[in-house]
């Protein structure tokens, strides 16, 4: 029998970095495979002025409070966070994550 994957994603809006630490520590305690979160620039729901932090940064606290899971960010365009930006700073966040990261980037000009 073929076995599967559990990965979790953490929307960083609407909530504290300390419950979104709480969150993603409990999911690794829980034996999840990957943690997720996203690099959008504002809340996708609610609130509009609501709380919200930046996938990237929020990959370095994953890194430093977990072991086991993958880490990653979903969404995160490189129309206006080109490769170039994203390389030196993701270099010391897999580095800290003893290269446990995963990208998942998205380009708008490319979609059909």
């Amino acid at each position: 029998m073929a076995g599967f994957k559990v990965g979790v994603q953490f929307e960083p809006q609407h909530c504290t970095v300390g419950e979104l630490r709480d969150a993603w520590r409990r999911a690794e305690d829980l034996g999840v495979d990957s943690v997720w979160t996203w690099d959008h620039f504002f809340p996708l729901s609610g609130d509009p002025d609501g709380r919200h932090y930046e996938g990237w940064s929020l990959l370095a606290a994953m890194a430093c409070d977990t072991v086991r899971p993958r880490i990653g960010v979903l969404v995160s365009c490189n129309s206006y966070q080109g490769k170039a930006r994203q390389a030196q700073p993701a270099a010391a966040r897999a580095a800290a994550a003893d290269d446990r990261r995963r990208r998942g980037a998205s380009d708008p000009a490319r979609r059909g």
